[in-house]
């Protein structure tokens, strides 16, 4: 803002603070300038939370947009109902490393813990070792990813997945990683917050070792 100084006290403003016309120079926006870093700053720090807190929070191009997974993936988790034991809707992630997501249901009974395919994936198929998940599906033919005795479950709550997925095994079997949320992306945190109750029934339902 500019105060013209000749106004004020009858006589022409003179020194290095006036500009042509009279007119003086009124104080530096600072406060402005201080908000404005302020604000950076605490994206900044909200950004840095958010990475770190776990790496299904990347900001990263969702991996379900892939080929090797189906299309219906990418709507994530919008139409899945969360649900406590003994049956819930779930994914199978491929790896900690490479976190693309299938749907399937998980089955707890008195003996074992079931999980079936719901979708084609590339990296299921290949699991499985065969070659026509695709036409089973499409025929509406059950097609189990694991069935395991639930006395020899050897299972870890991962951090990962701040403890809403596990790795779960049999004796030398393939080791399966199930997430009961979608496993990337922001909305995932908001997705363990949401359904933290439901998640406990399972961890407490499917006891394992310490998280890692």
């Amino acid at each position: 803002m500019f105060q013209q100084d000749s106004l004020r006290s009858g006589s022409p403003c003179t020194g290095h603070d006036c500009l042509p016309g009279g007119y003086k120079r009124g104080p530096a926006p600072s406060d402005r300038g201080s908000c404005s870093r302020s604000a950076v700053a605490a994206r900044s720090d909200t950004a840095r939370y958010l990475s770190l807190c776990s790496p299904m929070l990347s900001l990263k191009a969702d991996p379900a947009t892939s080929s090797s997974t189906s299309r219906s993936t990418t709507k994530q988790s919008t139409d899945m109902t969360l649900s406590p034991p003994p049956r819930a809707e779930v994914f199978l992630i491929e790896n900690r490393l490479n976190p693309i997501p299938t749907r399937a249901t998980l089955e707890l009974t008195d003996d074992n813990l079931r999980c079936t395919v719901k979708e084609y994936s590339k990296w299921v198929e290949k699991a499985l070792g065969i070659s026509d998940l695709r036409s089973r599906l499409q025929a509406d033919e059950a097609v189990v990813a694991f069935d395991f005795r639930r006395d020899q479950l050897k299972i870890k709550w991962l951090k990962q997945f701040l403890n809403a997925g596990f790795s779960v095994s049999e004796g030398g079997s393939r080791r399966w990683l199930v997430s009961l949320v979608y496993p990337t992306g922001v909305m995932a945190l908001v997705e363990v917050v949401d359904g933290w109750d439901v998640h406990s029934e399972w961890r407490r339902a499917l006891p394992g070792q310490r998280a890692i």
